[in-house]
C-alpha cells in the first residue's frame, strides 16, 4: 500500500496539494496521512496575556485550528473512500512534517508551496524548501 504525507497549513496552496493527491494517486492501494504543524508557542505571544493559564488557551487555540485543517480535508478523502488518518503535531514545521513521513513510512511528502521568489527564499527561506532539504523521501511541491 502506498503511504502519501499531506502536510496542510489551512492555505489555498495546501489545498492545491491535496487536490493533486486525489488527481494523480488516488487508488484503493493508497494511504493518506493529513499532518498539520503547529508552531510551538513563544514567550513573546503570551506578553500582553496576564497568566499561564492564557498560554495554554493560546495553544488550545493553535491546536483546535490544526485539528479543523486536518477534519477539513479528511471528510473530502472519506467522501472519496479513501483511506487515511489526521494527525496535529506542534513543533517547527520543515523539521515535524520530516520526521513526521520518516516515523510512519511515508513514500512521499506532498504540500503546497506559495510560490516566492528565488532571492527571498535564499534569504528567509520557506517550509517548502527546508522540507526538501531534510526530507528521505521525494517531495511534490504545488503551486
Amino acid at each position: 500500500m502506498k503511504t502519501i504525507l499531506v502536510a496542510l497549513d489551512g492555505s489555498e496552496h495546501s489545498r492545491r496539494a491535496l487536490d493533486e493527491v486525489l488527481k494523480l494517486f488516488a487508488t484503493d492501494a493508497m494511504h493518506i496521512h493529513l499532518l498539520s504543524v503547529c508552531e510551538p508557542i513563544h514567550v513573546n505571544e503570551v506578553l500582553f496575556k496576564d497568566t499561564l493559564t492564557d498560554m495554554r488557551q493560546l495553544e488550545d487555540e493553535h491546536t483546535a485550528a490544526g485539528r479543523n485543517i486536518v477534519e477539513t480535508a479528511a471528510a473530502r478523502l472519506k467522501d472519496a473512500n479513501i483511506s487515511h488518518d489526521a494527525h496535529v503535531e506542534i513543533g517547527h514545521p520543515a523539521p515535524t512534517i520530516a520526521e513526521f513521513a520518516k516515523k510512519y513510512h511515508c513514500e512521499m511528502i506532498v504540500m503546497g508551496t506559495r510560490g516566492i521568489g528565488a532571492i527571498r527564499t535564499i534569504a528567509v527561506g520557506s517550509v517548502a524548501n527546508k522540507v526538501v532539504h531534510l526530507s528521505e523521501v521525494p517531495v511534490l511541491l504545488v503551486k
